[in-house]
């Protein structure tokens, strides 16, 4: 599975993507509807105001040029990490703050192939995992894969744990634990102008 930025100066992969190694899931959670307004929404955005992502190992992840460009915001201190291209604004993943718990969100917008529909489907099988459906606009979503999603997740991160491969991370310093890059965490006044476009729509 490739991974970039819209413009191409960002250019990864993710190694071994199958329905055993990716988990498709969207997303519906007012953090993650605000924030696809740091850029074009409406790349973001289904019409439900879910945002879909690929849920797997960082280890899995490489990226062969371009990691220079990644830039990291955080709607506040206890935020996601929100990883996004400098170059050109695209939303490419989210992790957490902590690198030993092994997890990124690939952002849907950031996966360059396969595109999104029947080639996706193939490789990846449908989407498993819809969570935060209260906030899900022009609802309801029903909320479905929750505990298997969970339980995967978590085996990823402890095994990860386990055999050290938690430091194979492409946004954090092996050596450090560490971002790569020192995370933006917006103001007050910049996250309630994200949530204000997301009031209007």
């Amino acid at each position: 599975m490739k991974i970039g930025c819209e413009c191409g100066e960002i250019v990864g992969h993710v190694a071994n993507a199958s329905p055993k190694t990716v988990n498709r899931a969207k997303c519906y959670c007012r953090d993650c509807q605000a924030a696809a307004f740091l850029g074009d929404a409406n790349k973001v955005l289904d019409e439900h105001g879910g945002t879909q992502v690929c849920q797997t190992i960082p280890a899995l992840v490489s990226f062969e040029q371009g990691v220079e460009k990644l830039q990291c915001i955080r709607l506040s201190k206890n935020g996601l990490m929100r990883w996004r291209s400098s170059c050109c604004n695209t939303p490419i993943a989210n992790t957490l703050r902590d690198q030993k718990f092994a997890f990124v969100g690939l952002i849907h917008t950031g996966i360059t192939y396969p595109t999104m529909g029947e080639e996706r489907d193939k490789l990846l099988g449908p989407c498993v995992f819809n969570v935060n459906t209260q906030t899900a606009i022009n609802g309801p979503i029903k909320q479905v894969g929750v505990k298997r999603t969970i339980f995967k997740v978590l085996s990823g991160v402890v095994k990860a744990k386990l055999t050290g491969s938690y430091k194979q991370n492409p946004f954090f310093d092996s050596s450090t634990g560490d971002p790569i890059v020192e995370p933006r965490i917006l103001s007050k006044e910049e996250r309630a102008a994200l949530y204000e476009q997301l009031d209007s729509i």
